[in-house]
């Protein structure tokens, strides 16, 4: 992978550009905002999610070495493959919750119906048993 991270940024122009946003006069004056641009491709990453340069750099060139592996190798790539492996989890996550709650919603409609025949036999007996109201 990092061979791979290397070989991207060969072929990327980096530049460092004054932030913006939150932060006030630290972020206003400091160039810590870092853009990636992939030449051979065109792609372009943006990062500024830390105050530091360095930091920014390394995050921008794995996201933009990540976009790269994907827009070459689609679904074939490794990060086509995370992503899917953790939308399958996702999946069987939401399934096992929802099984649950069924389980949950049965388990409740059947005592619901227990207590109205509870309520219902009372009610026969009292009326059987000719007690005046």
């Amino acid at each position: 992978k990092q061979w791979y991270q290397r070989r991207v940024a060969i072929t990327a122009g980096i530049q460092n550009v004054i932030g913006s946003g939150p932060g006030g006069q630290k972020v206003a004056r400091t160039r810590n905002k870092v853009i990636v641009k992939h030449v051979p491709t065109n792609i372009v990453v943006n990062c500024h999610q830390t105050r530091f340069l360095d930091q920014n750099k390394r995050i921008a060139i794995q996201k933009l070495t990540e976009k790269v592996e994907l827009h070459l190798y689609g679904s074939e790539s490794s990060v086509a493959i995370k992503k899917e492996k953790k939308l399958e989890g996702y999946a069987e996550t939401k399934l096992s919750i929802k099984e649950e709650s069924d389980k949950r919603i049965a388990a409740n409609k059947l005592k619901r119906e227990a207590a109205e025949a509870a309520r219902r036999e009372d009610l026969n007996k009292i009326s059987n048993s000719g007690f005046p109201f």
